[in-house]
């Protein structure tokens, strides 16, 4: 038997799966970055994609070069109540399918000189926000997924990211916490990007160097080739929500830089510089 009917064997399962799995995506912090591009993977693989965000013509760009019907703007800060009701609004009594909490606030700054707004921000967007639209979503997303966005800084603390750790931390708790109470009706996981080529990551460049020594560490990422691009990681998180069996998709953290599971869906190298 050939390589390529083994593959073709490998797939054709998979394609069956998304056949048989129902319903709307939902996308937070979709008007860049790694939100902007999974919403675009998603409507590019048949799915109607609620792209979620605050800017409201990042959006309507979105809607326009998508295929017709495959994204539906919500313009949304989804650290409001009410406009995390108008999320679910939005929805429309649909079954969604899957839930990606892309949106995300990185503060920089020491602790003990960062406005309490900063610290706030970190935390009503990377924990409060992904709890609360979870939980407004729970009856729609019943049999769905939802894909929390996860990050090296929740074990990893570095000088001036403190904030950010301690959200992202907090973020991935909440991942196990969610997963242990509502995971038998709801497929709980969460996807660690690397260092991605996106704003968050020339903010962390260009941050001053005496309040966020960590931009040293990052500079060092990006002059090594270590970098991934958002599209990269859409193909990855796509991958997670449609193609991997339920069993698999919430049974462990998930890592884009870990081998074993490149073949079943990376193609080319990870990396931008390699």
């Amino acid at each position: 038997m050939s390589g390529e009917t083994n593959v073709q064997e490998v797939l054709a399962p998979m394609r069956d799966s998304r056949a048989r799995r129902p319903g709307v995506a939902v996308v937070t912090g979709a008007s860049s970055g790694i939100g902007r591009a999974t919403v675009r993977a998603l409507a590019s693989a048949g799915m109607t994609v609620l792209g979620v965000a605050r800017r409201e013509g990042a959006l309507a760009r979105l809607v326009a070069e998508a295929r017709p019907g495959g994204v539906e703007a919500v313009a949304a800060d989804v650290t409001s109540a009410r406009d995390r009701e108008r999320i679910v609004r939005a929805v429309d009594g649909r079954p969604v399918a899957a839930l990606v909490h892309g949106a995300g606030a990185f503060p920089r700054g020491l602790l003990a000189t960062m406005p309490p707004a900063q610290w706030e921000s970190a935390m009503r967007t990377n924990v409060d926000a992904r709890l609360w639209l979870t939980l407004g979503l729970r009856t729609p997303l019943r049999g769905g997924r939802v894909l929390f966005v996860g990050s090296d800084a929740s074990e990893n603390c570095r000088h001036g990211g403190g904030a950010y750790s301690v959200s992202k931390a907090a973020s991935a708790m909440l991942w196990r916490s969610l997963a242990l109470e509502l995971g038998d009706e709801i497929d709980f996981a969460i996807a660690r990007p690397g260092l991605v080529e996106t704003r968050m990551l020339d903010d962390s460049l260009s941050a001053p160097r005496d309040s966020f020594a960590a931009g040293e560490v990052y500079a060092a990422m990006h002059e090594r080739g270590e970098t991934i691009t958002a599209e990269t990681v859409a193909s990855f998180f796509e991958w997670l929500l449609l193609d991997v069996p339920p069993e698999e998709f919430a049974a462990a953290p998930w890592d884009i830089r870990e081998v074993g599971h490149h073949a079943r869906w990376l193609h080319g190298p990870l990396f931008r510089g390699r």
